[in-house]
């Protein structure tokens, strides 16, 4: 038995290109459903922890996955903003810890989500910072791990470029940056409430000796009686003209996209559910209960990949199936050789049998080793992706 191994083994070697790529083929299409799964496995967890923090969720009436999807993940767009009132009203309930969520702006050409909140974003998050510090003024910023550095300056995006009475844009000067998250807050770039109103356009800066002119019926303040656009305004914000900074209109009737809600008991957040379930203009629901609807959807599409992988698999079974039978059959002077020789036919197809055996060993090492190292890289994989 040891011949036919040794003989086995020397014509693999003699066939060095043709083995290797049998055996990576056939590892590939092993271990490829194995890594997807836990791949997706991976990101499922990753998603789904996230959408259960915060529990509840409150905003404006319309599409709820539209909701969860930007005020949790920064992606998409919301169907209705919602006023600051409504924030102040579930402020005032102390069994209700409520964040404010501005998620309407983004920076360095709509490629990093500019967040307006407050510093317990931070806190419930249990997100600390890194290096520097969290915002204090207007025009600082904290931003995600994966953005820049302290004492950077982050240029925000026009929401209109082609509007020329539209907020201009803002250099926010980085004064924080957080600890990996593994999360989409990596990629924000977090600012004090009045920064995000100041890039509405409800506040704004004067340069020296500009009275300001008219307001725009498109303009946010176009129903406030006092307010009005400067000329120049101020896209800079440093100490020198930081006290310029005032803002127009009720500020009770300033947007935000959402309130993140982290109920302190059960009973709290039960009563703060039926508290929505009528309410003409707002709807208040359950972000992690949305999310696995979502799941529940990407789980169907998984399904029909995994019968993809399996008909990759047998595919490729019935393809080194023909390449052995045609390999055999080029073979057919070598094999008719060694029976000439006094082998005999039984052990011929042995040795092919052990040919194949140790392709087959081959490839379930190799896809064993893919199979591993990806795994073990999932994590990474799932936050570059």
């Amino acid at each position: 038995m040891a011949d036919l191994f040794r003989l086995a083994w020397s014509y693999l070697r003699s066939r060095l290109l043709l083995s290797s790529t049998l055996v990576l083929v056939a590892a590939v299409s092993i271990s490829l459903p194995v890594v997807t799964s836990q791949v997706v496995s991976q990101y499922e967890k990753q998603l789904a922890a996230r959408s259960e923090n915060p529990p509840l969720l409150v905003g404006g009436r319309g599409s709820r996955y539209g909701l969860v999807l930007k005020t949790l993940y920064f992606l998409g767009d919301i169907d209705r903003q919602i006023t600051y009132a409504a924030y102040q009203d579930l402020a005032e309930a102390s069994d209700l810890v409520s964040v404010p969520l501005h998620v309407v702006h983004t920076a360095r050409r709509h490629t990093l989500p500019v967040i307006g909140t407050t510093g317990e974003y931070f806190t419930t998050r249990n997100i600390p910072v890194a290096t520097g510090q969290l915002f204090s003024q207007i025009g600082h910023c904290v931003v995600g791990s994966h953005v820049g550095n302290v004492g950077d300056r982050i240029k925000t995006d026009r929401l209109n470029p082609f509007d020329l009475n539209a907020p201009p844009s803002v250099a926010l000067e980085v004064v924080g940056v957080l600890a990996p998250t593994h999360s989409p807050d990596d990629d924000g770039v977090f600012v004090s409430l009045e920064t995000a109103w100041l890039l509405d356009g409800y506040g704004h800066g004067h340069q020296a000796g500009d009275t300001g002119t008219a307001v725009d019926k498109s303009s946010v303040l176009a129903d406030s009686t006092d307010g009005h656009l400067p000329a120049e305004p101020v896209t800079v914000i440093d100490d020198s003209n930081r006290g310029q900074i005032h803002f127009h209109g009720r500020r009770r009737q300033y947007k935000l996209s959402a309130v993140a809600v982290w109920p302190q008991t059960a009973k709290a957040g039960v009563l703060a559910e039926g508290r929505y379930l009528d309410h003409p203009a707002l709807q208040m629901l359950v972000p992690g209960a949305e999310f696995q609807k979502l799941i529940d959807y990407v789980l169907g599409i998984k399904s029909v990949l995994d019968g993809v992988f399996v008909v990759m698999l047998v595919l490729t079974g019935v393809l080194m199936i023909v390449i052995a039978i045609q390999t055999v059959h080029l073979r057919r002077e070598h094999l008719h050789t060694m029976k000439m020789l006094g082998c005999a036919k039984s052990r011929v197809v042995l040795l092919l049998g052990v040919e194949c055996g140790l392709l087959l060993c081959g490839a379930l090492v190799v896809a064993a080793g893919m199979s591993l190292v990806l795994i073990l890289l999932s994590p990474a994989l799932v936050t570059w992706f």
